[in-house]
């Protein structure tokens, strides 16, 4: 077993956790090479079902703790807690993307982030990170606003689309598998055309004429940030390390779904439509 799997592989496999797209890297994001996953089941897009986020067993909470903890112990120095400690923590916040922690299962991870962060001074923005994420920005949080320019100049907020689902596609033409999502992006458009959901993305690419270009050719008729580049201040705000990285918001801004594959975008959205459908039967306006 190589190094990577002795560290991965034992977190993964307990909390069922896995991490596809392209990892950032320091200087141009083209440089970035796909990651592979941790393969634990099928992977099919057409036939994995959506996997909607539930609420673990405060056991399996302190079991994870415990497990990421004796991980973390191992780190010795600068480079370990950077490097092998960096992967246990995402491998931990990637499970966790598929779990609706309570608010009391959320201030204990918090509470384990700071006592990390006290034994790891060094490592402050790697943890606060990672701390932020976990309080922010999984399931059943509502998710924070987003305020930047379009690829027009135009500043435009995220909260100006509260009232709608949102699909945020975190994305750039630089990376394969953001690509790869184009199609299910135009069907998106398509099939959602006449109901209140919306596409909006997140792109990083350094060029502009890029994201106009590539917008124009793939009929991406949706509206989107640019941020830059893999480290611009959305990304960076959001904690976005692997490209694509995909969140559906319900129309009160809840963060519903986090990283759905691509066939089960739709799905997601149609469920959260029907939801909404059957909240109006049960309650119709006076």
């Amino acid at each position: 077993m190589n190094t990577l799997a002795k560290w991965i592989c034992p977190l993964a496999i307990t909390l069922a956790g896995a991490c596809q797209g392209v990892n950032r890297v320091e200087g141009d994001p083209a440089s970035a090479a796909p990651v592979p996953a941790v393969q634990l089941a099928s992977t099919d897009d057409a036939t994995d079902p959506l996997v909607v986020p539930t609420r673990p067993e405060d056991t399996e909470v302190d079991e994870w703790l415990a497990r990421l903890d004796s991980l973390m112990t191992i780190p010795e120095n600068a480079y370990d807690i950077f490097d092998k400690g960096r992967k246990q923590l995402r491998a931990f916040n990637d499970s966790l993307r598929s779990k609706l922690l309570s608010p009391e299962q959320t201030g204990r991870i918090v509470a384990y982030m700071d006592e990390l962060l006290a034994r790891h001074p060094e490592a402050r923005k790697l943890i606060t990170e990672h701390r932020h994420l976990v309080e922010n920005l999984t399931p059943g949080k509502v998710a924070h606003d987003i305020v930047g320019t379009d690829i027009e100049g135009v500043e435009f907020r995220l909260a100006d689309y509260r009232g709608n689902i949102v699909v945020l596609f975190f994305t750039g033409e630089w990376c394969a598998p953001c690509r790869a999502a184009y199609p299910y992006q135009r069907r998106m458009l398509k099939r959602y055309k006449d109901e209140k959901v919306v596409l909006l993305g997140v792109n990083s690419d350094r060029n502009l004429e890029t994201v106009k270009e590539a917008k124009e050719r793939e009929a991406l008729d949706y509206r989107t940030w640019w941020d830059e580049s893999t480290r611009g201040p959305i990304a960076t705000s959001w904690v976005v390390w692997a490209w694509p990285t995909t969140y559906i918001l319900d129309g009160q801004g809840v963060i519903r779904h986090v990283n759905p594959r691509l066939e089960q975008l739709i799905e997601a959205v149609d469920a959260l439509l029907r939801e909404g459908r059957a909240v109006d039967l049960a309650h119709p306006a006076m």
